[in-house]
């Protein structure tokens, strides 16, 4: 089990450099009838897994992680028949010491950037500032969580995104 301290946010902006950044691209398969409890199939580059995420408390920042590691053939059994996919690039772009996480949504979320820092102590977190490439934090925002997000389209996010004057973003 994994602890995380994360922080989520909407860019305004691409950082500069991302697209020099190591990156690789992600599939993610949500489970349905077990949608509300983050149990997803992901296959990230070339490992495979089954994660349950775990809020801790009323906090959206903090979760433990469970991953399961699968072989291909496992997964791609797996995940054949769940409809709720989440397709993405994940870029890994150095910001202030971290490591910005910036996922570029492909498919039906085209448009869709989503950064996320994970830090090592919540005194690291609630010290970081917001980069000035981001627009709004929205780590409490349940919208932008995987499992919320999956079987959704951008058009469906488009009043939730507008709040925040949100406009879509493209590599």
């Amino acid at each position: 089990m994994t602890l995380e301290i994360e922080k989520t946010y909407l860019p305004k902006e691409l950082p500069p450099g991302m697209a020099g950044s190591p990156h690789k691209d992600i599939e993610d398969a949500y489970i349905p009838v077990l949608r509300g409890m983050p149990l997803r199939l992901r296959r990230s580059g070339d490992v495979f897994e089954f994660t349950k995420k775990i809020q801790l408390g009323n906090d959206p920042s903090r979760h433990e992680e469970i991953n399961v590691p699968l072989a291909e053939d496992q997964f791609l059994r797996l995940a054949k028949d769940e409809p709720l996919r989440i397709l993405k690039t994940r870029y890994y772009h150095p910001w202030a010491g971290l490591t910005a996480e910036i996922d570029v949504f492909h498919g039906k979320l085209e448009g869709l950037v989503v950064v996320e820092f994970e830090f090592p102590t919540v005194e690291a977190m609630a010290a970081f500032e917001m980069p000035p490439f981001c627009l709004a934090d929205v780590t409490s925002e349940e919208l932008v969580s995987g499992g919320v997000l999956a079987g959704k389209t951008y058009a469906d996010l488009v009043p939730f995104l507008e709040r925040f004057g949100y406009k879509p973003l493209r590599p």
